[in-house]
C-alpha cells in the first residue's frame, strides 16, 4: 500500500473514531444538549468534508461499493423532497443530507483496491471504543441505581433526567431506550469477543461486562432494548454454534437445532430477568417497611415504568404515532414532506393528526424507520431503500447457496458480530427513530457494519 493511502485512511480512522466519541457524549445525560458538542459537530462535519472531497476524486473505487448507487439515489430523494417543501423550512434539512452524505459515503462506501482488513482493523477500533465506553457507562449508571440516585429539571446539572427515576434506570443515558439498546450491542461484541480471546483473563471480563449490560438493561426497563438484544444475541449466537464440530448432525437438522438453542439461550435470558425483578422488588419492599427511622437509607425498587403507559395502549403510543405518519403521508405520497419539516408540515395542513395534537407534546418521528422514510421522503424514498436492503439480502441468500465456504466466514467471531449488530440495530428502528436521520452511536455501527458485509459479499 502506498504513503498516500495510508496517509488517507489513516487520516479516515481519525475521523471515525471522533465520530463515534461524539454521539456518544451527545446522548449523555451530562453532555447532551451542550453548546460544545455543536461547536465540534462543525468541525466533525469540515473535516469529513473534506475527506469525502478526496474520496469524491477517486469515485470509481467507491462506486462499486454494492448497491452504493442506489444510496445516492435516496440522497438524492432527501434533495428533492427538501426542496419541494423549502417552504416548511430549508436549515435542519440541509444539515440532515449532510449527515446522510457522510455516513454512506465516509462509512458505507469502501475503497476497492484497498484490502477489507484495513476496513476490518479500523471497524475494531471503532468497536473497542464504543465498548469501554459503554462499560464505564454502565458501571456509573448502575451505581446511580444502587446508591437511589435520580435527578431531572433544576435539580439536574444538564436539565436532563439522570440516574434512577420513575422505577426505569437512565442513569448517565439521556435516553434509556438507547442506554438498553446499546447495551445490547456491547452484549453481542462480547459474547463474540469470547469466542474469539482464548485467555482466561480475557473471559473473565467479558463475562463481567456481559452482566454488567445485562443488569442495565433490566433495570432500565426497555422493551425496545429488550427485543433487539433478544434478536442480535439469538442471530450472532446461532452463527458461532453453527459450525462446532461438537454437533455432528446432517446440515438441516444442525441448522434447526442451533436456532432452537440460540433463541432459548436468548430468550430465557430475559424470562429470568422477569423472575428477578419481581423477587428483587419484593425483598426491597420489605426492607423498607421494615425500616423504623425515616431517614435511613431506603433500598431502591425495580418497579418498571408506570403501567399507564401501557395499560390501555401497549404500543405507548406507536400505533398512534404510526396512524398518523400515514395520514401525513397520504397528503404527498410521492415525494413526502421532508424529514425536518414534518412538524411544521402537519401543523400548517394536518393541525388534527396525533404527532401534533396529543395531551404529551408534539412528535417529530413515527417511531418506525420505513414509516419515517414514507412520510418523509414519499414512494420515492421508500422504494429506494427498501431496494437497497432487499438487494442485499438476496446478495446474502444467494452466496449462503453457491459458496458452502461462505457460511463458515459468517461464523466467524467478528463477523458473527457483524450480522448480529445489524440485526439488533434493525430490530431497534421498527419502534424508535434510527439507522436514518439521526447522529447516534446506533447509526455509525450500523452503516460501518453493512458496509464491511458488503465487502464479505464480495470476496
Amino acid at each position: 500500500m502506498i504513503k498516500k493511502q495510508k496517509c488517507v485512511l489513516y487520516c479516515e480512522l481519525v475521523f471515525k473514531t471522533l465520530y463515534i466519541l461524539d454521539v456518544l457524549l451527545a446522548f449523555n445525560g451530562y453532555i447532551a444538549g451542550n453548546k460544545a458538542i455543536s461547536y465540534f459537530n462543525y468541525f466533525l462535519v469540515t473535516f469529513g468534508g473534506i475527506l469525502l472531497l478526496l474520496r469524491a476524486f477517486h469515485f470509481r473505487n467507491y462506486i462499486k461499493t454494492s448497491y452504493f448507487f442506489l444510496l445516492i439515489a435516496f440522497v438524492a430523494s432527501m434533495v428533492l423532497s427538501a426542496a419541494l417543501n423549502v417552504n416548511y423550512g430549508y436549515i435542519q434539512n440541509i444539515q440532515s443530507i449532510v449527515w446522510t452524505t457522510l455516513q454512506f459515503g465516509m462509512l458505507f462506501a469502501t475503497d476497492e483496491t484497498i484490502d477489507r482488513t484495513e476496513y476490518k482493523k479500523q471497524l475494531k477500533i471503532i468497536f473497542v471504543i464504543f465498548y469501554f465506553y459503554i462499560f464505564i457507562a454502565n458501571l456509573v449508571s448502575i451505581a446511580m441505581f444502587i446508591f437511589n440516585y435520580g435527578v431531572f429539571g433544576k435539580y439536574s446539572p444538564s436539565g436532563n433526567i439522570i440516574g434512577f427515576l420513575w422505577g426505569r434506570l437512565w442513569g448517565i443515558y439521556s435516553d434509556p431506550n438507547n442506554g438498553s439498546a446499546l447495551s445490547g450491542i456491547s452484549i453481542i461484541i462480547s459474547m463474540c469477543a469470547y469466542a474469539h480471546f482464548k485467555k482466561k483473563r480475557y473471559k473473565v471480563f467479558l463475562i463481567m461486562n456481559i452482566v454488567i449490560d445485562y443488569v442495565y438493561i433490566l433495570l432500565s426497563d426497555s422493551r425496545t432494548g429488550k427485543l433487539s438484544t433478544f434478536a442480535g444475541v439469538a442471530v450472532a449466537l446461532y452463527l458461532l454454534i453453527k459450525e462446532s464440530k461438537r454437533i455432528k448432525f446432517r446440515s438441516i437438522v444442525k441448522n434447526s437445532l442451533c436456532a432452537l438453542i440460540a433463541v432459548f439461550v436468548s430468550l430465557s435470558a430475559f424470562v429470568v430477568a422477569k423472575g428477578f425483578e419481581k423477587c428483587y422488588n419484593s425483598v426491597a419492599v420489605y426492607i423498607n417497611s421494615s425500616s423504623q427511622s425515616s431517614d435511613k437509607y431506603e433500598v431502591p425498587i425495580v418497579t418498571g415504568r408506570d403501567s399507564a403507559d401501557t395499560e390501555n395502549d401497549i404500543s405507548n403510543r406507536r400505533f398512534d404515532l404510526w396512524k398518523s405518519g400515514v395520514e401525513i403521508w397520504k397528503t404527498s405520497p410521492i415525494y413526502g414532506v421532508s424529514q425536518r419539516n414534518i412538524l411544521p408540515y402537519a401543523k400548517t395542513n394536518i393541525p388534527k393528526t396525533y404527532m401534533v395534537n396529543n395531551d404529551l407534546g408534539d412528535f417529530d418521528s413515527t417511531h418506525n424507520l420505513f414509516l419515517d422514510i414514507l412520510v418523509s421522503q414519499g414512494i420515492i424514498g421508500l422504494v429506494i431503500m427498501l431496494s437497497f436492503f432487499a438487494c442485499i439480502a438476496i446478495s446474502i441468500i444467494r452466496k449462503l447457496l453457491s459458496d458452502k465456504n461462505f457460511a463458515i466466514i459468517l461464523s466467524e467471531p467478528f463477523n458473527a458480530a457483524i450480522v448480529g449488530i445489524l440485526c439488533s440495530i434493525s430490530c431497534t428502528s421498527m419502534f424508535v427513530l434510527d439507522v436514518l436521520y439521526l447522529n447516534s452511536a446506533e447509526t455509525i455501527l450500523f452503516w460501518s457494519c453493512m458496509g464491511y458485509l458488503s465487502r464479505i459479499l464480495k470476496k
